[in-house]
């Protein structure tokens, strides 16, 4: 039953249940005898309060008492915070920040997260193919979109209704790589400099991001659990060559100034090595590829020598070995074409 509590002569009423947090309601009132009426009035909305619904009192909004629908914009800052409390990876906080900001752009910030239907996800995937999205980019935001329902069925209890959240074919496209040819050609439209961050990538198979945070040990760079995308640890070993571009990379001592003439610092470090050989690709003519084809041509490559996909998997840095099956499929025969060096 709830109670009557006291802060700096202003009176709350405090509830408390098995399996729940307190919860306390201002009663916005100092005076005793309006304190007992308002609290009578909380008793009465108790069991729904304690079932998750949100309720607003005559007092606080002026009216009538009426259980207020939850909207999208208050329980995504919610499950967020929720999100934080996982320890997981900032970029992937920035994942579902984005991709839930969009979703509410596109249905409204408003909308009673009760009245969200597969129609609403449909409209989703309609407006992102309108505004020409890549697959792969809607399929993120769909993730990031299916767990935030699922926290709010699953979790919270807050809706009732299952909502389907299917994911774009994308026709099981094979990861991209570079030729030994196209990576000559990117390598004409990037500064030295730049030329060696793409060998860097080339030769360890790092994700975008994972050399800023990664810890550096004599010869070996480690991507600890906390920092990988999977939350699996794992190193790779440093010729002099990487070690000494990674070491630039972190200190970001060759980066160019911004506009207003302060070196590139943070994220934008990030973006700017993204970008570069982004920019790059498009100059030579290689529509579709970015920097994180250097992953993948770190994968067929040690595919081509070693043939052992469980290794590959494990230097990836993969949960499930199931994952880097995709670079088995590749012809080896066309694989011994694009990469001669290989195989003398």
């Amino acid at each position: 039953m709830a109670r009557l509590r006291t802060v700096k002569e202003n009176y709350y009423a405090r509830i408390r249940h098995t399996g729940i947090n307190e919860i306390t309601i201002p009663l916005k009132t100092k005076m005793y005898k309006d304190a007992l009426l308002r609290l009578k009035e909380v008793e009465l909305y108790e069991p729904l309060i304690i079932n998750g619904e949100n309720i607003e009192f005559v007092w606080q909004s002026g009216a009538e008492t009426k259980i207020k629908e939850l909207s999208l914009e208050s329980t995504k800052d919610e499950f967020i915070e929720w999100k934080r409390n996982e320890y997981l990876r900032p970029s992937t906080i920035k994942s579902y920040e984005l991709a839930l900001n969009h979703f509410i752009s596109i249905i409204g910030k408003s909308k009673p997260i009760r009245g969200i239907s597969n129609d609403d996800i449909q409209e989703f995937k309609k407006s992102c193919r309108e505004n020409k999205y890549k697959v792969t980019t809607i399929n993120i935001r769909l993730r990031s979109i299916k767990v935030f329902l699922n926290w709010l069925k699953n979790e919270k209890e807050w809706i009732t209704n299952t909502i389907k959240v299917k994911q774009l074919n994308d026709g099981n496209a094979e990861p991209k790589y570079f030729p030994n040819v196209e990576f000559d050609k990117i390598c004409k439209y990037l500064t030295p400099y730049l030329i060696k961050v793409a060998k860097f990538y080339l030769g360890t198979g790092c994700r975008l991001a994972e050399p800023f945070t990664a810890e550096i040990d004599g010869d070996w760079m480690t991507v600890t659990t906390e920092t990988s995308k999977t939350h699996k640890s794992r190193d790779i070993e440093l010729t002099p060559e990487l070690k000494k571009t990674l070491i630039d990379m972190q200190n970001k001592t060759h980066l160019p100034s911004d506009v207003g003439g302060a070196p590139i610092r943070g994220t934008h470090a990030i973006s700017y090595y993204s970008k570069s050989i982004s920019d790059a690709c498009k100059k030579a003519g290689l529509k579709g590829k970015s920097l994180h084809c250097l992953r993948h041509t770190f994968a067929v490559r040690r595919y081509l020598e070693t043939k052992d996909i469980y290794g590959v998997a494990k230097e990836l840095g993969h949960s499930n070995v199931t994952t880097s099956q995709i670079y088995t499929k590749f012809n080896r025969k066309k694989l011994t074409y694009h990469f001669p060096d290989l195989c003398k």
